[in-house]
Formats: structure tokens, sequence, C-alpha cells
């Protein structure tokens, strides 16, 4: 027995949710095994939700949960769901009914991060559905999104997404979290693939697991309690914000707003972000040797400090630029002239459509 204090360790709970939630919650499981013995990292818990099997295959039953269906209000429903084909109003009653059943089962964590995409139809469902129970109980939440641009209706779920997250926010007066991804969208005149877009998620949650470690010198709870829920120490009102991860020399170029900020760095790296870049809020936690030496760029300088940066500019600018493209997509269908009708009245169809 240990005659020193020491901190008990973090722990995170992970909902992957939806199809696209439970490829990224798969590779999320594979690093977070790595260092489920390393105390410089919080502890990881996956649950994985859909309305479908499609997505589940090979995984332990006890990490999964399918959401039912509701006889609520429809009372002719399949024994059980599969899937919402992206019309996100297409299982939300079961949804709704099922969340509290989800969270006695996969209870929350000291932080819950849920990955989902903005495009699809059940996880872009069942994301909100937790984080607004969630909120409700005054719990912490990291929302990690991925919009798309592939077609209207990835857009058009996108945006209802992001809006649903600025409900849950105002609902309970309290600030939501996004780190937001987008398939295909557009960085540094280059478009992003979904490879780039999944290294992105994992490197996120993997430095939120050693933000939330509670192995950092210095950064206690009180503190990520109050770089998440801003509105406690700033003059900002609760909303959506945007998550965005610099280091050291990314934070440079970092030309938005910000609000918050938590701050990782070693005894000599410094914590400031620029003389342009100061915030309403920071916190700031001491790394411990094994992590801040190993944080080094191709030339083995180091990175640090690590910045974890909440501005109030990255979900509207996203959002600003979705409903752009929907609205010239939409003009574009509409200026287009009816389908054209490929029989008439004078080719005489039987009643069941058929012309002999």
């Amino acid at each position: 027995m240990s005659n020193t204090i020491e901190r008990t360790r973090g722990n995170i709970r992970v909902y992957a949710c939806g199809g696209a939630g439970i490829n990224l919650g798969r590779m999320v499981e594979t690093i977070s095994e790595k260092s489920k013995d390393n105390l410089n990292f919080a502890q990881i818990d996956i649950t994985y939700v859909d309305t479908s099997l499609a997505n589940a295959k090979g995984l332990p039953k006890d990490c999964f949960y399918h959401i039912q269906p509701s006889y609520t209000h429809i009372s002719d429903r399949e024994d059980t769901l599969d899937g919402s084909g992206q019309k996100r109003d297409e299982n939300a009653e079961s949804v709704k009914q099922a969340i509290p059943d989800l969270l006695l089962k996969h209870p929350p964590k000291d932080i819950n991060i849920l990955i989902h995409s903005g495009g699809g139809g059940s996880g872009s469902v069942l994301a909100p559905f937790i984080t607004a129970q969630l909120k409700k109980k005054g719990l912490e939440v990291i929302i990690i999104l991925i919009g798309s641009r592939d077609t209207l209706k990835d857009i058009t779920n996108t945006i209802d997404t992001i809006k649903s997250y600025a409900g849950i926010s105002k609902v309970n007066n309290s600030p939501i979290a996004i780190a937001y991804e987008e398939n295909g969208s557009e960085y540094n005149n280059s478009r992003l693939s979904s490879q780039v877009v999944d290294s992105n998620v994992l490197l996120t949650v993997n430095s939120l697991a050693v933000l939330f470690s509670k192995n950092n010198e210095r950064l206690d709870t009180k503190d990520l309690e109050h770089w998440l829920n801003f509105q406690k120490v700033t003059d900002y009102q609760p909303g959506i914000v945007g998550l965005q991860i610099c280091d050291r020399n990314t934070a440079k170029d970092f030309d938005q707003n910000i609000v918050s900020v938590a701050t990782l760095h070693s005894e000599t790296s410094g914590t400031s972000l620029g003389s342009n870049n100061i915030p309403s809020y920071q916190c700031r936690g001491i790394l411990p040797e094994e992590l801040s030496s190993v944080v080094v760029d191709e030339d083995n300088n180091s990175k640090l400090p690590l910045h974890f940066i909440l501005s109030d500019e990255i979900i509207v600018d996203s959002l600003f630029s979705l409903n752009k493209l929907s609205a010239g997509l939409k003009e574009k269908s509409q200026s287009r002239p009816n389908m054209v009708s490929l029989i008439s009245d004078d080719d005489n169809a039987s009643d069941d459509g058929i012309v002999l």
C-alpha cells in the first residue's frame, strides 16, 4: 500500500452512434486498448448504439445497444428496427424512449464523448437524444461530429443535427462543445479524405484521454468543468462552440475568436497562444514527463504546449457554409422542369399500369 497521495484515474464513456460512429468506435477501441494500463490516459469504455444490426457484426454483446421499436404511437412496427435510411424522424420516437434504459445499462462517466455522423438517419438522432438526457443530468459532454456534403440529404441532415445541438444547449442553458470534421471538406486547397478525417477523430479522442486522465499536474476537475462551462467564469452566454486542438505551431495560425482553452504543457514550454490569441478563460496542466518528451515534430522539436480551444465561430461558420450550399442546390433543383412522363392517357394502361 502506497504512503503517497494518488488521484483516481479519469474515466471516459464513448457512445459510438449509428453506422459511422460504430466504425470510428472500433478504431478508438484499438488505440484505447494500447493505453488501458497507462495512467497517463483516462480509462475509455465504449458503447455502440444503433437502430440496425448491419454494422454490429463482431461487436461484444455487452457493449452494443440495439434500439428496439416503440409502440406508443405506431402499433404495427416490425419487432426489430433495421436502420433509418437517412430519414431522421424514422425512428425518433423509439430512440427517445430507449435513452433512459441505455444510460442505465451503460452509465455515463466523468466525461462523455459522442461520435457520429451528421448525414445519416440514426447516429444524427441517437447522439442528440443522448446528449439531451446527459445535459439534463448536468453531466459533461463532448461531441465529435462528422459532417458531409456528398448529397443534398447529407447536407440537410448535418444542418438539422447542428441545429439540434443548438436547441439542446438553449433548453439546458449549457454549452455544448463540438469537434467538427467533414468528409470532403477543403483544407489548404485540398479535400480531406475519409482516412484523414478518421485520423483526426482518433487524435481528438486520444488527446482528450490525456486531458481527462487526472494525471496532469496543476489541472483539477473544476478547471476542466469551467473550461467546458465557460459561462461560469466569463461573460459569454452558453451556446454551441467548436473544439479545435492545436499545438505550438498550429496555434499561431488560429484566427477565430477563442472563448475558452485548456492547455497542456511541459515545465519549459510555456502556455501562451500568442499576443493575438487571448482567451477569456484558460486552465493549464503540466504533462507527465514521459508524455511531454514524445510530443515532438518530425525534427524532434517539442510541439508543446497543446491547446484545446473552444471557439464560438467554428460551428457558426460551418453552418453558414452548409446553409449556403443547401440553398443553392435546392434552387437548382426547383429550377428544373418537372420530370417528363413517359406515359400518356392515349396509352390506355390497365388498372395495374400495364400497357399492352
